[in-house]
């Protein structure tokens, strides 16, 4: 009896033991998994963000792709402008050269006819000659690329400014028996000078300054194409946005520049052309 009660008594103990064990080991795989949980919640907020960032991160990507296409169709487009420019200066040229080697030849024609008319007879009064005027030869002037014609400070500017003044046959630059527009012959005799016309000078001389100012506007023009050639190997060449965007600011100005230039080309082959008509209908 005292063995069963005993038996009875370690089996109790040892199913009390196995609770308490079993008990213990609940507990640890509850923690267990709660750490897991936890675990697991963080993974998926990191996922979240993650996928904010990929987010944020292809909308920006996508917004560069469409400034930089912008950039690159306003790129081509200044580009195409630039070639249209310099396409119309070759095309005005190649006119210009074909009407001035017309002029040239009928301008030698009628030089031959005034050859062979008979000289006229002088009368026997002498008369003061009018006031000498040096004319100017433009194609003997230089021409410094890329200087302002206005006063300055600088002795490069000055002298481009001298040069213009001289181009466009200032007073400034005569004296005052030149600037005044009576000249010695109508101080002498007055009655003579009346019925006489004023003198007009001839258009070879007008023909040659107007050569000679296309001729100064279409080197600028080429320095500005060069300088344009440059800006646009630069804009290719360049490291950051900023240094890009300033670029293409100052290749616009210059494409500006280029149109002005261009209208002026134009406007001084439009007037020359009209004094050639003038010349041949005369």
């Amino acid at each position: 009896m005292r063995n069963m009660i005993k038996h009875a008594e370690m089996e109790r103990t040892s199913v009390l033991e196995k609770q308490v064990s079993l008990e213990r080991e609940r507990q640890h795989d509850q923690t267990h998994v709660q750490s897991q949980l936890e675990k697991l919640d963080l993974l998926e907020q990191e996922y979240n963000k993650l996928t904010a960032m990929q987010a944020l991160a292809e909308k920006k990507m996508q917004e560069l792709e469409s400034k930089l296409r912008e950039e690159e169709q306003e790129r081509k487009r200044m580009q195409a402008r630039a070639a249209e420019l310099q396409s119309g200066l070759e095309a005005n040229r190649l006119i210009f050269e074909d009407k001035t080697t017309s002029c040239v030849s009928t301008s030698t024609r009628k030089i031959k006819k005034k050859k062979s008319k008979p000289p006229e007879k002088k009368g026997s009064r002498t008369y003061f000659g009018a006031q000498p005027h040096y004319r100017l030869c433009l194609g003997d002037m230089p021409f410094v690329a890329g200087t302002s014609t206005s006063p300055s400070h600088a002795v490069v500017a000055n002298v481009q400014h001298v040069l213009h003044l001289m181009k466009h046959h200032s007073k400034a630059l005569c004296n005052d028996r030149v600037v005044n527009s009576v000249p010695l012959a109508k101080q002498a005799c007055s009655r003579v000078s009346k019925s006489k016309k004023s003198v007009v000078p001839p258009s070879s001389s007008v023909n040659e300054e107007l050569s000679d100012v296309l001729q100064t506007l279409q080197d600028e023009f080429g320095q500005m194409s060069f300088d344009h050639q440059q800006l646009t190997k630069l804009i290719q060449e360049s490291p950051t946005v900023e240094l890009k965007d300033n670029l293409e600011c100052e290749l616009e100005a210059l494409v500006g520049r280029m149109e002005a230039k261009a209208n002026q080309i134009t406007k001084v082959r439009k007037y020359q052309a009209q004094l050639e008509k003038q010349n041949i209908d005369k």
